[in-house]
């Protein structure tokens, strides 16, 4: 195990950050490390572990450690299908506006960023902002799903395709978008998109607290793929 400097947050929170890819097989280590980046000047330590391996309390309460999600990623093997999408379409533009940047902030209504109270609730609103503009000039993503309801853009979801494999990274219906069947239809739209693509397996995260959002991946036909442990030690 070793540190990772992570020098876009870093920089986007303006602390030093970095990341530990934990090893339960050096388990014993953990505690040399912490206290090494604590004199490298580190403020803030990334751990991520495999879904069996949990932080001993100990360590937790010396290093001011806590677990702050379970990442879950789920996965989809693609075929064509001809389900309903007739209300998606893709937004072409490059402008910000307000209905895509509160779907954003919905659509980490889970994150660690703003669960974790040691970063400010401003921390989380310009990340989430810095990410659906990123999105949006496609530094991030290749495209911008949507629908509308009354021209009013209520659901929104974001696709990048890398090393053959989509993956949704942003994706939330707004209050008056729920209940239409406007998020299966944009899952069936990406679908669709990524079988013209030659691309047969789309992942999408979220975290293991968010149950809608579990549930709602089940029933779209996904399973899961991996499990993260997600720790957070201000030092």
């Amino acid at each position: 195990m070793n540190i990772n400097f992570l020098s876009w947050d870093s920089e986007f929170f303006k602390k030093k950050i970095g990341l530990i890819q934990f090893n339960s097989a050096y388990k014993s280590n953990l505690e040399n490390l912490l206290t090494l980046a604590k004199l490298e000047g580190y403020e803030l330590i990334y751990l991520f572990a495999e879904k069996e391996a949990f932080i001993d309390a100990n360590i937790l309460n010396e290093f001011y450690g806590k677990l702050v999600d379970r990442k879950i990623t789920f996965e989809k093997s693609l075929t064509l299908n001809n389900n309903n999408f007739s209300n998606v379409e893709i937004y072409n533009s490059t402008i910000l506006c307000k209905e895509l940047e509160d779907l954003a902030y919905l659509s980490g209504k889970k994150s660690r960023f703003l669960i974790d109270g040691n970063f400010a609730p401003t921390d989380f609103y310009r990340m989430y902002k810095t990410w659906i503009t990123n999105s949006l000039n496609k530094k991030i993503a290749d495209h911008i799903f949507v629908t509308k309801t009354n021209g009013i853009i209520t659901g929104m979801a974001t696709l990048k395709t890398k090393s053959g494999i989509g993956e949704i990274g942003l994706i939330a219906i707004s209050e008056i978008g729920q209940g239409k069947g406007f998020g299966k239809q944009l899952i069936y739209a990406i679908e669709n998109k990524l079988i013209k693509l030659n691309i047969d397996k789309l992942e999408v995260p979220t975290q293991m607290d968010n149950k809608q959002a579990c549930s709602f991946y089940e029933k779209c036909g996904f399973s899961v793929k991996s499990i993260v442990n997600i720790y957070h030690f201000w030092l």
